[in-house]
This record gives structure tokens, sequence and C-alpha cells, in this order.
């Protein structure tokens, strides 16, 4: 039942299998033309170039570029318009949302009072934070700690919707205390899914523990002693002459709620600035004369202490995305991009060449272009740097490891990124359906699974990148059934097969039709509405935002709790059902929800 982002649903599948494969990397940037070792101007005259030729393929968007080589500016540029209403063109001094790159910063501050001996990152968070307090149904667990939330993997909500995108939004105390009543997700420790509630909670520790307001503190320890001098945490995004404005998919200009999450993704920045991280990584903490953050405390950010998996993609340090093979021969990435309900942000260190890239964008249908530059930018530098181009070519051929199976094995139901999707197999056609939109699983000349689509069932259809992932299944020793997706030569987890679970009688006189009953106005303009149905054994909630939807399965614990199933981000979050008088009532993160009538 969370918000499904503002974007088309076939292209939300096909970034959705990307990201599934490698979070943050939905695309795979193409072999670049030769360059010199030593050939910078060479690498930035093909960037400029394909940035532009990129940028006339998306007219409405806007985009802002640098590129940090050792401690030298090596390059900056702005594309588009930064309010196309005033006519001001964007610039690298155009200021943008951050977004989840804020989690960095907030990582960072956590790290020096851990530095400082105020912050235990291995003790409950409770002892940093004594009103926190929060449900758990796993019989043994371990409590939350700081150091699960650096590494996403605490097992709390992802979220806590009600509330989070307002112009006036609670504190971060009554965030804390609004959260009594909620529920853990998944044994903390145990499950690495991406949570925006955690470094809530942790920028309340921060006010707890310094007596501080979060923005002051970040303010006065971090960003100015960076020199980040455009920069600042705030519940609003950027106002004023060098504020990129919000554009919708048409490029006109809109109003961009506030953000009650400061910690997660508050932070208003320029390219520049965010160059201003990089800046210290590269020379091991110190900046103008002061120790900012020791090489300890960097080290254990980029140290991921364990490597991707099959149901962990990515490596995870400490607020980072480390990513060991997304360019070869030049050691890990550090990444990590940013996503409001508009502005689009990558930040990307490749330590051992010291070199870093910023792009940030206020465009709605820009989060793409701002990933794919981030990406390009660090190819064709890494390769003015050794001479070798570090884009790792596809992998032909089957694996033994995960080899392909016949199309009818990949039959069921299963929870995905976007929702529950659905694999059907009738004689020789296997298709799979979405929110509507099905397409057919053809068998690729590996014998791995592919999408195809024919344009009234004759004239295929170029899928574009989603055409270029493949599937196959994997069955766990635990008896459970996995969709895989095969991109670059390697598999990730993309879905868990649903199998029908018990539907008490007191959850199916629940079904039907709700209508969102909170005094959120962002909500409720998301909200278009919200189904309860049962469907092939499993039972469901729809939720319809207009042009995008998405379903979830749900697995009822008693008559009046059910949790959202599946793993991963916005899984294992409780769904509590109730009566109010003669209304029917579901509450999910904060948010209420009235039935409007039955099946």
């Amino acid at each position: 039942m969370t918000v499904p982002p503002r974007r088309t649903a076939l292209k939300g599948l096909a970034i959705a299998l990307g990201a599934a494969a490698l979070p943050g990397c939905a695309t795979r940037p193409s072999p670049v033309p030769p360059i010199r070792q030593g050939d910078t101007a060479a690498a930035l005259g093909q960037l400029d170039a394909w940035v532009q030729q990129q940028m006339r393929r998306h007219p409405p968007a806007n985009l802002s570029v640098a590129v940090l080589d050792g401690q030298q500016l090596a390059w900056s540029a702005g594309y588009g318009q930064a309010d196309p209403s005033k006519a001001i063109p964007a610039t690298a001094r155009t200021r943008y949302r951050a977004g989840s790159i804020s989690k960095v910063f907030t990582t960072m501050a956590a790290m020096q009072l851990a530095e400082q001996g105020r912050l235990d990152l291995d003790a409950p968070l409770s002892e940093a934070l004594p009103a926190f307090r929060i449900r758990s149904r796993f019989t043994g667990a371990r409590p939350v700690t700081v150091r699960q939330i650096l590494q996403h993997r605490s097992g709390l909500p992802s979220d806590r919707a009600q509330g989070m995108w307002t112009d006036d939004p609670q504190s971060l105390s009554a965030l804390v205390l609004a959260l009594r009543e909620e529920h853990l997700a998944f044994p903390p420790g145990e499950v690495q899914a991406y949570c925006n509630l955690g470094f809530s909670l942790l920028g309340a520790a921060i006010e707890h523990l310094t007596g501080e307001p979060f923005a002051r503190w970040m303010q006065a320890r971090l960003l100015e002693p960076m020199g980040m001098i455009d920069s600042s945490f705030a519940i609003a995004p950027p106002t004023g002459p060098h504020a990129a404005v919000a554009l919708d998919a048409k490029g006109k200009v809109e109003p961009e709620p506030g953000l009650r999450d400061m910690p997660a993704g508050g932070l208003n920045a320029t390219v520049i600035d965010l160059l201003q991280l990089a800046r210290l990584w590269f020379s091991d903490g110190r900046m103008t004369g002061h120790q900012i953050l020791t090489p300890t405390s960097l080290g254990a950010m980029q140290n991921a202490p364990s490597h991707p998996s099959l149901s962990d993609p990515a490596s995870v340090g400490l607020g980072w995305h480390v990513l060991n093979e997304e360019l070869d021969g030049v050691g890990p990435l550090l990444w990590h991009a940013g996503g409001t309900p508009h502005h689009h942000a990558q930040l990307m260190l490749l330590p051992q060449l010291k070199l870093a890239v910023a792009v940030m964008s206020s465009a709605v249908t820009a989060g793409e272009l701002a990933q794919e530059t981030a990406l390009k930018a660090m190819a064709l530098m890494a390769m003015a740097r050794t001479g070798i181009d570090p884009v790792r070519p596809l992998k032909q051929g089957q694996d033994k490891v995960h080899p392909p199976v016949a199309l009818s094995r990949l039959a069921g139901h299963y929870d995905t990124p976007l929702g529950v999707v659905h694999i059907k197999s009738e004689g020789a056609t296997t298709s799979a359906s979405s929110k509507g939109k099905q397409l057919d699983l053809v068998s690729d000349g590996d014998g791995y699974a592919r999408l195809r689509y024919r344009l009234l069932g004759l004239f295929p259809v170029n899928l574009g990148r989603l055409g270029e992932v493949a599937f196959t299944r994997h069955d766990t020793p635990d008896r459970q059934t996995w969709l895989l997706v095969r991109r670059k030569g390697r598999f990730a987890l993309l879905g868990t097969r649903l199998d029908p679970v018990p539907i008490a009688d007191s959850w199916r006189q629940r079904l039907g039709r709700y209508r969102y009953a909170g005094n959120d106005p962002f909500l409720a303009e998301q909200f278009k509405s919200v189904r309860l149905f049962e469907e092939a054994g499993l039972l469901q909630v729809e939720v319809d935002a207009g042009a995008d939807s998405t379903r979830v399965a749900l697995a009822p614990v008693d008559d009046q709790q059910a949790i959202i199933r599946g793993m991963g981000r916005g899984r294992g979050d409780t769904v509590l059902a109730g009566q109010e008088g003669a209304q029917v009532v579901l509450m999910h993160s904060g948010m209420r929800f009235v039935r409007e009538g039955g099946e």
C-alpha cells in the first residue's frame, strides 16, 4: 500500500528489472570510443557531446553535471532550464534536492559522534534515543542498532507514509512516538531492505544526543566545515534565484511538497557542493586543516561486510552502496542516488582512481537520464586515467549455477518491485502480466526466458532494455521459489513466488474498494482508490494512483493484522483492519482507509 512512483508502467518495469539486478544501476554504460591514457579533454568532450544528444531526446528535462579529478574540478556544466517560467538556465551552481544522498551525510554525522564516544553503533538504538519503541512479532529478535540502520538491515518499516510529504510536518521526536503502535517488518539484522524511516530515527537520535535541531547540527558540524556553501538541510525544497523548480512530465512548473524526513532526504545542494564529499574522501577525511572524519571511519563506511547475493544484490557499507563489479579494473564504485517527487540526484566515487561525478535534475522524467549520465562520466574518466575501457561486456551462454528452465516452470504468482506479477503457461504460450500489461515470454538462444510484445498480436515492438534482461527460476533449500533476473552475466532476485495461504472469513468480509480518509493532502492526491480483493487464492491490495497502480499480496496473521508478503523494501509491513461504528477501516504506515462498498 505504498505510494507508486510517478512513471509509466512499462518504463517502470524496465527500471525495476534493472534495479533488481544492481540497485542504482538500471542501465549499463555503452562501450566508449578509444581514449588515450591521460587524454582527459577527449573524455570530457565526449561526455559533453553525449549529454547534449541525450538532452535533445529529453526536451522537458534539465541537468547539472560536475566531475572531480583528484582535488580538481575537471568539468561542470548545466543543460536545459532551471526555471522555464523565467527562462533561467541550469548551471553547475543550480540548487536541487539531493534526496537520499542525504543519508551519506547523516551517516557521517553518526560516525563523528561515534568517534567522540557519544554514540555506540552496535548498542540498541534506544540507548541513543530513549523514546524509541516498536512492536515485534519475532520471538528472540535482537534490538535495532544504529549499524543496522546504516546498512539497511534494521528490520524497520521502510517508511512512515502519513505526513511524510508535507510543508508543515510533525517533528522527528513526534515521529518517534508515532511508531510505538507499529511493528517491525523483519527481524533486525537479517534482511537487507532499503529504509528511509531508520535514518529519520537516527536524525532524532542526533537531536537527542546533541541537544540541537538536526538541520542546525548538520550545518555547523559538516556542511560548513566541508565548504558546502550552497547547501543546507531543510523541510522545503530549494528556493531563490539559483534554485531549480519542479518540472512535470511536460516540462511545466508544479509545486514540490516539503519533506518531514530530513535526515533521509532533506539535503538541498549543488553538484559542485556534492563533490566536496569526494574531496573529503580523497584527502582521508581532512579539509581546510580540519580532520572532519578519521580514515578509520571512512574505511568503515565503504567496507561492505558481505558480498552480493541473490537476495542482497548490492554490497552495503555504512550509508554507501558499494558496487564491486560495475566497472572493471578500477576498484569499487561508491554510489548513492536520490529521488523526491520531481528531483533526481546521483553521486559516484571511484576512490582507487580518485574520480567522482555528481548529477542533479528537477525534472520528473530525468531519473534514468541522471543515472546514465553519471555512469557514462565515470566510464569515460576511468578510461582517460587507465587507457582501458572499464565497461564490463555482456556475458553470453548458459550459467552452470543458475541454468535456464522450461518456460512452463516459471508459472506462478510472484511478488516483485512492481507488485504482484502473474506468469501463466497455456499450451505453447507463456506470458507475464502486471497492472494490466501483458507480455509474452520466449526462450532466447541460451535458453533463458525473455520478454516479447507484438502489437495486435502481429507486429513486434522493440522493448529496449526491457528486452535485454533474461529470467530463470531458483529453488532455495528452504523450499522457496525465486524468479531470477539475469543482467551483465549476473543474477539477482526479482521475485518470490506467492503460494496461497489461508484467508479467514473476517478478511473476506472486508473485500471491497476503499478511499483514503486521512488529512494528508499529498496522499489524498496520490490515492485514487485502494481495493482489497482475492484472486487465485491470494489476498491482495491494489493501489490505484491514476497513471500508475501496484498490487501487493497480504498474509493474514490474525483477524485484525496482515503483513505485506515478499522481501525487500515495503514488504513485511503490517496492515491493520478494524471496525469504526459502521465503517470498515484499513490502516497502514499511519494512513487510514475507509471502505466504500463490498464486492
